[in-house]
């Protein structure tokens, strides 16, 4: 398969990078700098780290630019990011727009509240219009009393991704 990117792929979306990077030529995994970023960059080598505070929208679109000047466009986007950058999305989804094939774009959000926060809803609505997107939402619920294991969780958005439903949850959703 060709390029996928993965936004925060590095701590519980890490099984995700990994298992994708076992079946696509390219994933470029943006997270800020350090250690776990390296570390699963030697992990795989399809696996392109991609340095970036994803708050700095200028850095994070330059970014974006080179990763697909690097490796062509991008196939695929699973975005985990935090309500703290609200540019973020918009720039990775103008990064990975395809208005004549659209890019399969899964948005992560927590279970607590979180899908229905002001910011990120207005994100889901201007994401959904967007063209050259192909929007779906992954919501993250708990087992039982727990939240769930990053394993779980990878498990649960590579069964998202694979499915291609525009709407998933991973575990129970109170």
């Amino acid at each position: 398969m060709g390029h996928a990117l993965v936004v925060g792929g590095t701590g519980m979306l890490r099984g995700l990078s990994l298992h994708l990077a076992a079946r696509w030529t390219a994933v470029s995994v943006l997270a800020r700098a350090g250690p776990r970023l390296s570390a699963l960059a030697a992990a795989s080598p399809a696996v392109l780290p991609v340095a970036v505070d994803w708050h700095d929208a200028a850095a994070l679109g330059l970014a974006l630019r080179a990763a697909t000047a690097a490796s062509g466009p991008f196939d695929l986007v699973v975005a985990w990011i935090h309500s703290s950058a609200p540019a973020a999305p918009f720039a990775v989804a103008a990064a990975a727009a395809r208005p004549e094939d659209p890019v399969p774009f899964h948005q992560i959000f927590g279970s607590g509240g979180d899908a229905a926060q002001p910011t990120k809803l207005a994100w889901r609505r201007r994401l959904e219009g967007m063209e050259g997107i192909d929007y779906r939402r992954v919501v993250l619920g708990r087992k039982g009393a727990r939240w769930l294991h990053d394993d779980e969780i990878s498990a649960g958005v590579i069964a998202a991704v694979e499915s291609g439903a525009p709407y998933y949850e991973v575990g129970e959703i109170r």
